[in-house]
């Protein structure tokens, strides 16, 4: 449902609950992974935004946001975001207002330029509360999920892995993030990272990958150990 009070979301920051020191721990309330579908669009063109978001005590969820504003709310491009029935839609300008905010960023013509969304997900009580970047006048797509081994396998649809060994974790790409609710991981944020299984568990283990120009993918597998 769209939240009504979207004049007072900026006092909101304030209630979020920190995430923990260990950016890889998914057994939190937070938000994951944004994504905009697609993340650059030429004049005129839609974009949709959902989010990849992790739950105490629970699985991870793909939701859509509560809601989506312009950040600074003063852009001007705060019309770009509209509310379309049930959810939100990001609209890119009409040329003559791209070609206007590219003179004043000092662009070249034909440039993407960048804008900015603040992206609300849980309830007004408890928000969780993401920027994300995305781009007009330009055209490309979310990456797809590049070639992935687990403990030297490619992986299935879950995972079943052995404890108290260190298992590689490897993603043929260059800006990954690795997450978990089971076990530790060391080098989170690398394309290579190292899985550790202490003790018997049940949870997820995913990968986030980014393009670097705004494009997002992600997996989460269910994961348990032998």
């Amino acid at each position: 449902m769209k939240w009504l009070a979207v004049a007072g979301l900026a006092s909101l920051v304030a209630c979020q609950d920190p995430i923990e020191p260990e950016q890889w721990q998914l057994d939190q309330d937070r938000a994951v992974a944004v994504r905009v579908t697609p993340p650059r669009i030429l004049a005129g063109e839609h974009a949709t935004v959902d989010g990849l978001l992790a739950h105490g005590g629970g699985p991870t969820t793909v939701d859509a946001p509560g809601v989506v504003v312009a950040s600074p709310a003063t852009s001007p491009f705060a019309l770009a975001v509209n509310f379309l029935f049930d959810h939100y839609e990001v609209i890119a300008p009409d040329e003559a207002e791209l070609a206007a905010a590219r003179t004043q960023l000092g662009l070249a013509t034909g440039d993407p330029v960048p804008f900015e969304i603040s992206v609300y997900f849980g309830t007004v009580a408890h928000p969780i509360i993401t920027q994300k970047e995305m781009w007009f006048g330009a055209s490309a797509a979310n990456p797809t999920l590049p070639p992935i081994t687990i403990g030297g396998a490619a992986p299935g649809a879950s995972l079943v892995l052995p404890r108290d060994r260190d298992l590689s974790l490897v993603a043929s790409a260059t800006k990954v993030s690795w997450l978990t609710s089971c076990g530790t991981l060391r080098d989170s944020q690398e394309p290579d990272a190292i899985l550790r299984l202490e003790a018997a568990c049940t949870g997820e283990l995913v990968v986030v990958v980014r393009d670097g120009e705004g494009g997002t993918t992600w997996q989460v597998w269910p994961l348990a150990t032998e």
